[in-house]
C-alpha cells in the first residue's frame, strides 16, 4: 500500500515510475473485466496514493478487481491465483511470499509494476533497531526475522523436493524472501468470500495502492457479480482529485511501523505499553514501585518479592504491560489499578476489565467516595509516563551514536516512532496530572463537607476521566454491514457509472 509522506514512505520509487505503474495496472485490470475510476497521484491530503478521477457518492464503486486477478493463499481453487503447490500447508504469509517470487520470476503482468519492499524494521540493520528505544518492538522484530529466515529454509527445502529449480534459486537468497514477506504483510487483505472459498488472504492489485486513514473515504468488500470481484466503495461524497483511503486496521503506531513501514500522523488508538508495577502509586511507607526506566534496565528494588505476593493474592500480574493513551490510561489499566488499590481479587475467568464498574456513575470502578484512590492511581500513571519519557530520551542519545550511516528508510520510520511515543507519554503525563488534580480537589471538597464523597466536583472529575478514556475508542466505520451487503448484490455498470 502506498504511503508517501516526507521521509517515511511505503513505495520507494520516483513519481514518474508511479505514474507509469498506475497506467499499467488499471489498464491491465480493465482488459480482464475490471474497472476503475481511480488513478495514482497526489490527493487533496498532499499524499501520493489513489485519487478519484470523477465525482462519486457514498456506495459508488471506485474500483473492481476480478478475483482471478488476485493472488490468494490456498483455498480459493481456480477462482484466484494460488501459490506454488509445494507451499501447501505452510503459513499464509509464506504461501503468498513464494507466490510473489514466482510471479516476479515469470515476469507476470500481475506484479509487473509492484514497488520495492516497504521500509519495515524487518529489513533494517540490526544496529538501527535501537533507534525506536522500544525494546518490546525490537524483540518482536528479532523474533519475526528469525521466523522468516526459518520459513525461508523450509520453503527452499520444499522447492528443491518438488524440483522447482527456479524457486529454489530465488529462495537461496534469503534477502529476497524477507522483502517478499514485507510486501505481503503490508499489502495482504483478509476477505470473506462465499462458500466454499471462505475467509482468504488476498493480494489485490490496484486496491493495495490506497493510503490509510482513520476516517477513510472508501472501503473494500467482495461482490459475487461478474464471477467474483473485489470492490472499492466510496464512503462519502468525492470530487476528482480527492484522496481514496481505506482503514488498514485498528492498531497502535508500533504495529503500523512494524507491519506497514510508516507512523500515522493521527491515531486515536496509539498506545505505549508499560508494566503494571511501574504505574502503581507509592505505598504507605513511601516505597514506590519500579519506574519505567528502572523496569527497562532490569533493576530490582527492595520489597519486590512482597509486591509480587500482593499481586498474586489479587490475581494480578505486575509484569503485564498495559496501555497508556495520550488522554488517559487504557480501560484495562484503569480497572486493574482500581482492583489493586481497593484490594479486589481479579476473577481470571472474567479478566481485569470485569473488575471495574462502568455503570451507575462509576468509571472503571471508581465511584463516589473513591476520589482519593482515583487521584493516587492517576498520579502513579503520570509518574510512570514521565519516567518512561526520560528513559527514552536518554536511550536515544546512545542509539543515535551507534546507528550506522547512511541511515536507511527503516531508520527514519523508527525515529518517527520514537518521537511519536515521546509525544504520547508527555501528553499522557500532562492529562493524567490534570485529572488527578480534579480528583484531589473533589476529595478535599468531600472532606470539608463530611462523608468523604466528592459531590459535584467528584462527578465532574469522573465525567472528565470517562471522556478522556473514550477518546481512545476506535472511530466507527462509515458504512454498516447491511449497507455493504446491499451494494455487494448489485451489478455496477462502468459505462453509466451507476448500479443496474
Amino acid at each position: 500500500m502506498v504511503r508517501a509522506a516526507t521521509r517515511v514512505v511505503l513505495l520507494l520509487v520516483n513519481a514518474n515510475a508511479l505514474e507509469v505503474a498506475a497506467s499499467t495496472v488499471f489498464s491491465w485490470l480493465s482488459s480482464r473485466g475490471g474497472g476503475a475510476s481511480v488513478a495514482l497521484g497526489t490527493g487533496s491530503d498532499g499524499l501520493r496514493g489513489l485519487i478519484a478521477t470523477c465525482a462519486a457518492k457514498p456506495g459508488d464503486v471506485l474500483l473492481e478487481v476480478p478475483l482471478a486477478c488476485c493472488l490468494s493463499d490456498f483455498g480459493a481453487g481456480e477462482a484466484a491465483v494460488e501459490p506454488p503447490s509445494w507451499t501447501n500447508g505452510m503459513e499464509w504469509t509464506v504461501q503468498l511470499a513464494c507466490s510473489v517470487l514466482a510471479q516476479r520470476a515469470a515476469n507476470s503482468a500481475l506484479l509487473a509494476d509492484w514497488p520495492e519492499a516497504p521500509p519495515v524494521p524487518l529489513l533494517c540493520d540490526a544496529d538501527e533497531l535501537s533507534l525506536a528505544c522500544d525494546e518490546a518492538l525490537a524483540s518482536r522484530v528479532r523474533e519475526q526475522r528469525l521466523w522468516a529466515l526459518g520459513q525461508c529454509a523450509l520453503a527452499l527445502g520444499a522447492a528443491e523436493a518438488a524440483a522447482d529449480t527456479e524457486a529454489a534459486t530465488t529462495l537461496a537468497t534469503p534477502q529476497q524472501f524477507l522483502e517478499a514477506v514485507a510486501l505481503v504483510q503490508s499489502r495482504a487483505l483478509l476477505l470473506k468470500i462465499p462458500r466454499p472459498i471462505g475467509m482468504r488472504r488476498l493480494l489485490v492489485p490496484g486496491l493495495d495502492l490506497s493510503n490509510h486513514a482513520e476516517q477513510p473515504t472508501a472501503l473494500y468488500a467482495f461482490s459475487p457479480t461478474r464471477g467474483g470481484v473485489v470492490r472499492l466503495h466510496a464512503t462519502k461524497w468525492l470530487e476528482p482529485g480527492d484522496a481514496v483511503t481505506i482503514r488498514y486496521g485498528d492498531f497502535d503506531n508500533a504495529h503500523f511501523a512494524q507491519q506497514y513501514g510508516f507512523v500515522p500522523a493521527s491515531n486515536k488508538l496509539d498506545a505505549v505499553h508499560l508494566p503494571l508495577r511501574c504505574m502503581l502509586p507509592p505505598t504507605a511507607d513511601g516505597e514506590g514501585s519500579a519506574t519505567g526506566a528502572e523496569e527497562a534496565e532490569g533493576e530490582v528494588e527492595e520489597g519486590e518479592e512482597a509486591e509480587g505476593e500482593r499481586f498474586s493474592a489479587l490475581g494480578a500480574d505486575g509484569a503485564k504491560r498495559l496501555e497508556l493513551h495520550s488522554s488517559a490510561p487504557g480501560r484495562e489499566l484503569l480497572t486493574t489499578l482500581y482492583a489493586v488499590l481497593s484490594g479486589r481479587v481479579i476473577d481470571p475467568a472474567r479478566g481485569e476489565c470485569a473488575c471495574g464498574d462502568w455503570d451507575g456513575g462509576k468509571v472503571g470502578g471508581f465511584g463516589a467516595g473513591d476520589e482519593e484512590r482515583a487521584a493516587r492511581a492517576l498520579r502513579g500513571v503520570a509518574r510512570a509516563a514521565t519516567a518512561e519519557a526520560q528513559r527514552i530520551e536518554a536511550a536515544a542519545v546512545e542509539a543515535e551514536a551507534r546507528a550506522p550511516q547512511p541511515a536507511s528508510e527503516a531508520a527514519a520510520v523508527l525515529r518517527a516512532l520514537r518521537c511519536s511515543n515521546l509525544q504520547l507519554l508527555e501528553t499522557c503525563a500532562t492529562s493524567t496530572t490534570r485529572l488527578s488534580e480534579m480528583f484531589e480537589s473533589a476529595a478535599a471538597e468531600g472532606g470539608e463537607q463530611g462523608g468523604g464523597a466528592g459531590g459535584v466536583a467528584g462527578l465532574a472529575a469522573r465525567m472528565a476521566l470517562e471522556a478522556a478514556v473514550m477518546e481512545a475508542e476506535p472511530p466507527p466505520y462509515p458504512m454498516s454491514g447491511r449497507e455493504q451487503e446491499g451494494y455487494a448484490k448489485r451489478q455496477w455498470d462502468w459505462e453509466s457509472a451507476g448500479y443496474t
